[in-house]
């Protein structure tokens, strides 16, 4: 299992953001919000653990819902959770498996019955509008169906056994 660590962050993934998920509301600079950065290493640390996550699909679920679901950053997270995830597919070699749009509609309406889709027109192409809803979903706990964090994580992890394959 390969991981994203914190140095990818400052070299890839926050110029990543900068550059190309900040199309109307600026991200912060992650940079320079050092309890951010330090409760993000705490989620790229635990992830490590196959005690807690010992699977890909365990693993992918905790980092997005840890990072989209909390406000470890001034703003930015549920961009920030998405990004994560995105880099954690490519240094695994994940295949995102072709699903339409209405299919990740309803996979995701599926999981989470009270939650809205979001045609969002800025986002192109069907998973980065599947991984935008779902970050939104995430960060809106009335969305979840649940107050418990590690029922949120299943439903993830589940949808992530559906749509992704190491």
């Amino acid at each position: 299992m390969q991981y994203v660590d914190l140095e990818l962050y400052y070299n890839i993934v926050f110029e990543f953001i900068y550059r190309y998920l900040t199309n109307e509301e600026p991200a912060p600079h992650y940079e320079e919000e050092p309890d951010g950065i330090e409760k993000l290493k705490k989620v790229l640390g635990l992830v490590q653990v196959d005690e807690y996550y010992p699977d890909f699909y365990e693993k992918a679920a905790y980092m997005i819902c840890s990072i989209a679901g909390s406000q470890y950053f001034s703003n930015g997270n549920k961009r920030l959770a998405v990004a994560t995830l995105l880099f954690f597919l490519i240094e695994n070699e994940a295949e995102i498996l072709d699903t339409s749009t209405d299919d990740y509609k309803n996979i995701l309406e599926r999981e989470f019955e009270s939650c809205t889709w979001d045609s969002n027109v800025n986002i192109r192409g069907e998973h980065p509008l599947f991984l935008y809803n779902l970050a939104v979903v995430i960060g809106t706990r009335k969305c979840w169906g649940t107050n418990d964090f590690s029922v949120l994580k299943e439903k993830v992890a589940s949808i992530f056994r559906t749509i992704y394959r190491i």
